[in-house]
């Protein structure tokens, strides 16, 4: 064997795994859902809410709406992470 085929032979081989665009979504959607959460959250837990006020309660239920797409979020992040298989680089 000469020394070219030892160097190329003992290179790692590098396995690429492709960007998993859905997955990439659901993260920024995540990421979203999450700064508004935390937006409307802050109004509605600060102090002197007027809680008779019409806005107050479209707040709540934008918040509580968003909560459920922050579950319906992690979920699909869940299954992602959950089917992604690592290389043993061992």
């Amino acid at each position: 064997m000469s020394k070219t085929n030892t160097i190329i032979n003992s290179i790692p081989t590098t396995q690429i795994k492709p960007i998993n665009a859905e997955a990439v979504n659901y993260l920024s959607w995540f990421m979203a859902d999450a700064n508004n959460l935390r937006h409307w959250s802050s109004q509605l837990f600060s102090n002197n809410v007027d809680t008779s006020n019409p806005y107050m309660l479209e707040l709540k239920e934008s918040a509580l709406k968003t909560i459920t797409e922050l579950e319906d979020d992690l979920i699909k992040i869940k299954y992602f992470l959950a089917t992604y298989v690592p290389s043993n680089n061992n």
